[in-house]
């Protein structure tokens, strides 16, 4: 039985204009689209309908199919590329989107400590999301989750940006 990446692949080449083995299709209806579009079609077929598995990616530097639950990386903040397949992922551009990762949680880890810091905590919620009021104006602000000092330091000391 074919997997899912499998599937998907004959499923992109299908897309292309290549038939799969065993299936007598006029040439006349066969699709004709390109990379982009046979991925397009897929990726929307994948999130509307699942019919689609959603664990197939396609990397954005070369443009392999891989199947994300057994290799490959995905970034999903900034721009793109944002999909890394095995052989790419150590390639300069999965490097500098990594260095972008890090810099961005560390920004936020210091937001957060500043936030702590300039408004005092007054209450908690139950669902564990923390709720500050600001002195000034009385505006909560929402916090989730809450780090002690030695929390915030261990992030930034495990997050530290090296150029």
């Amino acid at each position: 039985m074919a997997t899912d990446l499998e599937r998907t692949e004959e499923l992109f080449a299908f897309l292309q204009g290549v038939v799969p083995d065993g299936y007598q299709i006029p040439d006349t209806k066969v699709p004709q689209l390109n990379e982009e579009q046979a991925w397009t079609v897929i990726w929307y077929l994948g999130n509307l309908y699942w019919r689609v598995t959603d664990h197939v990616e396609r990397c954005d530097v070369c443009g392999d199919l891989y199947d994300s639950e057994s290799e490959g990386t995905c970034f999903d903040s900034g721009g793109p590329p944002y999909h890394f397949c095995d052989a790419c992922e150590n390639g300069p551009e999965a490097v500098t989107k990594q260095r972008q990762e890090r810099a961005a949680r560390k920004r936020k880890l210091k937001r957060l400590a500043r936030a702590r810091r300039e408004f005092p905590k007054q209450k908690d919620g139950q669902d564990g999301i923390e709720y500050s009021e600001c002195p000034a104006c009385g505006a909560e602000e929402e916090f989730a989750p809450r780090l002690d000092d030695e929390d915030i330091a261990r992030e930034a000391a495990n997050t530290e940006v090296k150029d």
